[in-house]
């Protein structure tokens, strides 16, 4: 059994076409959780609807609670998962049919090796589409990804709706913290330092993009995105709570990490205190704690 843990709020234009692909599904042996963080649009009723007519497998937590953010809400629909499996849907997307059958599919290989007791997290590629799901001219491509505790401390390469978690990571996430920049990269963190991750280069969903996307998507091969994010502001920002969530991890998991993944975030969380800028430059470098795109990895390494 799967658990889908599916986060709304103010999606009543676009929930009924993820609904229904998720009724679509090629694997049937799975339940759509839904939370819904006080809409003001017609997405209750639509919940509501879906729920009448599907009672076995679109189930609503009305439990009235206010996350007040998608990666509190997600965090907060982990708590009623039971299955041996969670995914996590976002309301304005589209699921091929196939998509459960591929990621479960890697997600038993990789237990058959490891055993169900080590966390693993499985993602996936995705096709982004305009509202109307059109293909965007530019595509989705990353050349690389970097799944290293290390790589993943300055930047999430994990797409929360392409992903599912076994019950052994799931059951890690725990509580909300203001401090978790995404409840995704979160995930790919504690599967980093504890389990494994595997990435499947097909595209499984449309991910599609509109005015009241929460996290869009953008062309990262396209210069002018790269520029944007190397800009002094957005990097000291960045910088500053790519810290405040290595510190939540280090308080929250700092007993149970091994030592290499502790030494890791250790000199990780020592960079701030050191004086000398070379010498925080030079951290940087030394514990592989870079980007994937060379301008803002160089604007990081200014700004450190």
């Amino acid at each position: 059994m799967i658990d889908i843990l599916l986060a709304t709020c103010n999606g009543g234009r676009f929930l009924p076409a993820q609904l229904d692909s998720l009724l679509h599904q090629t694997v049937k042996s799975f339940r759509v959780l839904i939370h819904d963080d006080g809409s003001s649009d017609n997405t209750p009723e639509i919940i509501r609807s879906y729920e009448a007519r599907f009672p076995q497998q679109i189930h609503q937590i009305a439990d009235h609670v206010h996350c007040g953010s998608a990666a509190g809400n997600f965090l907060h629909l982990t708590k009623y998962a039971c299955a041996e499996y969670v995914m996590f849907c976002d309301q304005d997307d589209v699921w091929f049919p196939n998509k459960l059958d591929a990621t479960l599919s890697r997600m038993m290989e990789l237990e058959a090796i490891n055993g169900n007791n080590r966390p693993i997290l499985v993602f996936s590629d995705f096709k982004p589409v305009d509202q109307a799901l059109c293909g965007k001219a530019a595509g989705y491509s990353r050349r690389n990804i970097h799944l290293e505790f290390s790589r993943l401390l300055v930047q999430n390469y994990v797409s929360g709706c392409t992903m599912m978690c076994n019950r052994a990571l799931y059951s890690m996430l725990g509580n909300y913290d203001r401090r978790i920049l995404m409840h995704d990269w979160w995930a790919a963190l504690i599967a980093s330092a504890f389990g494994e991750i595997s990435h499947i280069p097909q595209k499984l969903m449309l991910y599609r993009q509109h005015d009241a996307n929460t996290v869009g998507y953008a062309d990262v091969r396209s210069l002018r995105f790269w520029l944007r994010k190397a800009r002094k502001e957005n990097l000291l920002q960045k910088k500053q709570e790519y810290y405040d969530q290595a510190l939540a991890f280090r308080e929250r998991f700092g007993e149970e990490m091994d030592q290499p993944v502790k030494k890791t975030l250790d000199d990780f969380l020592a960079i701030p205190g050191y004086k000398s800028k070379l010498h925080r430059m030079t951290a940087v470098c030394h514990g592989n704690f870079t980007k994937e795109n060379p301008i803002v990895q160089l604007g990081f390494l200014l700004t450190i």
